[in-house]
């Protein structure tokens, strides 16, 4: 069986790893098939960025459906 555990906004800010997944505060997200999800993931590799979305948990995964993102400066 596959669930939603929980689901809500949230702002998290962290890098897009090689596997296309946001690495926030020790915490991995899944990053959602979505036109802005993607964008992130394939062209802001390795860079810092602040992510605003929805996290919906199932099983062991966070997944993020990206709203909006933008890279913070270091």
């Amino acid at each position: 069986f596959s669930y939603v555990v929980f689901a809500g906004e949230i702002t998290v800010v962290g890098e897009v790893n090689d596997t296309h997944q946001i690495v926030a505060d020790r915490q991995i997200y899944e990053v959602a098939v979505t036109a802005k999800g993607d964008d992130l993931v394939m062209n802001y590799m390795a860079v810092k960025v602040m992510v605003e979305g929805t996290v919906e948990e199932k099983e062991d995964m966070k997944i993020i459906t990206v709203k909006s993102f933008k890279v913070v400066p270091e």
